[in-house]
């Protein structure tokens, strides 16, 4: 059987004929008909492989419909095209909100004749954009990476024909402003926090170097950093405070979500706490906080969870409270123990903020009598913070600090000291 031509058994009955034939005129009238359908035979042949190679060589011929059931990102045949979009299947993600439509403005592949000699073959597919515009839409004119073809059709389907969204993961809209999605790291923990609260005699000043390579956990992923804070003390005079306090600090962190609605932020941050002139080993403590978060919405945020100080005033706190943000620019933090409200505005875009904490610390030191001995200060204070810039959370901060107040772990009298002021330089909040 020949698949390009016709049947070639009447050719071969007429030839037989030919041969049994005794009429000269009969022999030539049956030649005349077999010629004819040779040449029937090989015009059909030759019509059916110039179409073949007419549509294997044609810049227009149809790609085939992408099968999301099969791997999307087929390995292309030779060197890869330059300055490729993000890979389809990299990108697949979930279904779109109800009322929105995704779809591919447009999707590119590598040219069908570059990847097998037949069209309907696999190809590498890439997707260069997202569009939520209705399906009957125009798409907005996309250039084709270089090496690269559009692929018909700008719609992905699954096996039951609904659409899926390949659009990347949105934004947080909780990381809009500097403070963040997991908002607590931590009373009496600031990172990246220099500060000068002035004072001498009984007002009592404390300066602070802070030196962090702390940064905030990553979501997902478990995160670690040193720290170290150096404090010069200035008085008082009714009791002996040593001139210079340390703080070395190891924090490990972990951030994470649970599922679309429950996240969690976890850190501990075990350290030494001392003037390193008496036993260092009383100054070891951990404090570590794990809080829980409910966002069941962009503007409304539910947190709870424990700040555990390892304080002798203050073991732990419990973190309770609410966040909600009524605007993209403002946020109310209503959370005990640090409220804050922030408002975003003025032609370079900054956030201020007014909020509330509980501010000290607690240290092995070494008294005036060469006696060993734990120190705890306590104080609260009242923020007003000022964004320096508007594309970084770094900030300046000026506070009210008062209800200060020394006590001895030995049981000497304790020690209230005026109150005063705060600058503190946050780097990172």
């Amino acid at each position: 059987m020949n698949n390009h031509g016709s049947d070639s058994r009447p050719v071969w009955l007429i030839m037989l004929a030919l041969g049994g034939s005794r009429s000269r005129g009969a022999r030539r009238c049956l030649a005349g008909y077999a010629a004819c359908l040779f040449l029937l035979a090989a015009g059909h042949a030759a019509a059916g492989e110039s179409a073949a190679t007419a549509v294997a060589n044609s810049s227009d011929a149809v790609a085939p419909a992408i099968d999301v059931a099969r791997p999307l990102d087929i390995a292309p045949q030779g060197a890869p095209p330059a300055e490729l979009p993000p890979p389809i299947a990299d990108s697949l993600r979930r279904l779109p909100p109800p009322d929105v439509t995704w779809q591919a403005t447009y999707t590119y592949g590598e040219p069908a004749a570059a990847v097998a000699p037949l069209p309907g073959s696999p190809v590498s597919a890439y997707c260069a954009t997202i569009s939520d515009a209705p399906p009957d839409a125009a798409l907005a004119p996309s250039a084709p990476p270089t090496g690269l073809e559009p692929m018909p059709g700008s719609y992905l389907t699954d096996e039951n024909s609904d659409l899926i969204q390949i659009a990347p993961d949105p934004a947080d809209p909780w990381s809009s402003d500097p403070f963040g999605r997991y908002s607590y790291y931590g009373s009496g923990f600031s990172p990246g926090a220099s500060s000068w609260m002035p004072g001498s005699g009984d007002r009592m000043g404390i300066l602070t170097f802070a030196f962090d390579g702390i940064d905030p956990p990553e979501e997902g992923k478990t995160t670690w950093g040193l720290a170290a804070d150096w404090h010069l003390v200035s008085g008082p005079r009714q009791t002996d405070m040593p001139p210079q306090l340390w703080d070395f600090m190891v924090q490990v962190g972990r951030r994470g979500r649970l599922d679309d609605f429950w996240s969690y932020d976890i850190a501990v941050r075990p350290g030494w706490f001392s003037d390193f002139k008496a036993s260092a080993r009383e100054g070891f403590r951990v404090p570590a906080h794990g809080v829980v978060y409910y966002t069941p919405s962009d503007t409304f945020q539910l947190l709870a969870g424990i700040d555990y100080l390892d304080r002798d005033d203050i073991a732990a706190l419990p973190v309770a409270g609410v966040i909600f943000k009524p605007h993209p620019d403002i946020r109310l933090d209503a959370v005990f123990p640090r409220p804050r409200i922030a408002v975003r505005g003025g032609e370079r875009q900054r956030w201020v903020y007014l909020g509330a904490e509980m501010g000290g610390g607690m240290w092995a030191i070494e008294r005036a009598d060469l006696r060993g001995d734990v120190v705890t200060y306590r104080d609260y204070r009242v923020n007003l913070g000022l964004q320096l810039d508007g594309e970084k959370a770094d900030f300046v901060e000026i506070s009210y600090v008062f209800a200060r107040h020394l006590e001895y772990r030995s049981g000497t009298p304790s020690y209230d000291a005026l109150d005063t002021t705060l600058l503190r330089f946050v780097n990172c909040y």
